[in-house]
């Protein structure tokens, strides 16, 4: 089996969190990270440390660069702000979500069924991706619950590298120019901020909910790498998080757990490791909300639902399955999460 950063990731993320330092600077990341429980609650409710804003108005000033589109729609993230500001996005978010979720899932559940149907009928003796197999299911449903049914045939899951400080020029451009094309597609009638608001919220929807479900599936696939899908445990309330850290930047120098922290310097809490130092198969509840500041995502229910709805389908699959690689996403380390999971059918 292979993966990708082995920085951010090892055969076992219960092991991985387990043998980290509590607070430690990554050369590669650029930045601090902290895995440590205590330290995460002190340092989220520390106002020395403010939320990472992802202003690339600088970077667009500097370089001569449009990067209009996705500079408007990284003002629309909810984890890019805090206080009032954080609290309206946040509430804008969920009644979005709300409103459409009964449709949203109604159209996940048709296509996982579809793609249940596919392996019963054309995988068997073959090596998949379920990966593949399940990304249009979550295309389709993830477009209804952004309000824009009408590009769910469009790929968003890059569009949230815009969060990643370390994407390059160039995939940023490339980005831009991706959703310059998007708004085209949509209704002229639409006002241009409604268009912005929509696009930031599939763009944030996309990799969390990619990442939700993936990750959750390869975990349980690997506590039980060969078998019948049908005698799999799965743990109805969702293993991994695509959102599982949160980014702080410092606003002046400080000194946490012995080590300084100097003014701008970014740190990543990671909140889930928690829940996996004391599990290998930890619920939702104890990965997500693990530290002891709550975090409450908007789609918490929406996700719970599509995992359940996922589950059911897989383990009513009667064939084997042998996992036999995968593979995680590289260039971004706010949204990591499986892009392959190869399984051998039989």
């Amino acid at each position: 089996m292979t993966t990708s950063q082995s920085e951010s990731l090892c055969p076992s993320k219960g092991i991985y969190f387990s043998i980290q330092p509590n607070i430690y600077w990554s050369d590669s990341f650029q930045r601090w990270l902290c895995f440590d429980r205590t330290l995460i609650d002190q340092i989220l409710n520390d106002d020395t440390f403010r939320v990472h804003d992802f202003d690339i108005d600088q970077l667009t000033s500097r370089f001569n660069l449009d990067l209009k589109i996705s500079s408007k729609i990284l003002k629309l993230f909810p984890l890019a702000h805090e206080g009032d500001i954080h609290q309206e996005l946040r509430k804008k978010f969920t009644i979005e979500i709300n409103k459409n979720q009964k449709n949203a899932l109604e159209v996940f559940k048709t296509e996982i069924q579809l793609v249940v149907q596919k392996i019963k009928n054309d995988c068997v003796n073959k090596e998949i991706d379920l990966i593949d197999l399940i990304h249009t299911a979550i295309k389709k449903s993830n477009a209804v619950i952004a309000g824009m049914p009408q590009l769910s045939n469009l790929n968003f899951s890059d569009l949230s590298r815009v969060l990643d400080d370390k994407t390059s020029i160039k995939k940023r451009v490339e980005i831009n120019n991706y959703l310059e094309e998007v708004l085209d597609e949509m209704s002229s009638k639409m006002p241009y901020e409604d268009k912005i608001f929509h696009l930031a919220l599939l763009a944030v929807g996309s990799s969390s909910l990619l990442g939700s479900l993936s990750d959750s599936l390869l975990l349980t696939l690997r506590c039980t790498p060969k078998g019948k899908f049908t005698n799999l445990s799965f743990d109805f309330d969702l293993p991994a998080s695509g959102v599982s850290l949160l980014e702080r930047v410092a606003s002046k120098d400080i000194v946490i757990s012995n080590v300084t922290i100097l003014k701008d310097q970014k740190i990543q809490l990671y909140i889930e490791s928690s829940g996996y130092q004391t599990n290998p198969m930890p619920q939702y509840s104890t990965t997500y909300f693990a530290a002891p500041t709550r975090h409450v995502c908007p789609g918490m229910k929406y996700s719970l639902d599509m995992w359940r709805i996922f589950s059911e389908a897989i383990s009513s699959l009667d064939v084997s399955y042998e996992l036999i690689d995968f593979n995680y996403r590289n260039g971004d380390s706010v949204f990591n999460f499986p892009t392959s999971i190869r399984v051998k059918i039989d």
